[in-house]
């Protein structure tokens, strides 16, 4: 589990989006496609983006990726090889 963006909670009760310093080199791609969607909501600048509409635009980017909302980031699940020796 891999810490890519954290969530900021508004008072609004929506949510800004942040990037977590050292995933931009790994998760560029869907950093970029994120971002570039969320720019797309117009009041997004404003008030932000509700949860659902989170989920929905990650769906839409990978939608058997690997990147999930837990709590108050966006992570990505991978599994790792086991060690041999």
């Amino acid at each position: 589990m891999v810490h890519v963006c954290k969530l900021k909670r508004l008072n609004t009760g929506m949510y800004k989006v942040a990037s977590v310093p050292g995933s931009d080199k790994k998760h560029k791609r869907f950093l970029d496609s994120l971002f570039h969607n969320l720019v797309k909501i117009n009041r997004y600048e404003t008030i932000g983006v509700s949860r659902e509409e989170l989920n929905s635009i990650i769906d839409y980017i990978s939608p058997d990726g690997p990147y999930r909302t837990y709590y108050s980031h966006i992570i990505s699940i991978t599994t790792k090889p086991k060690k041999l020796f």
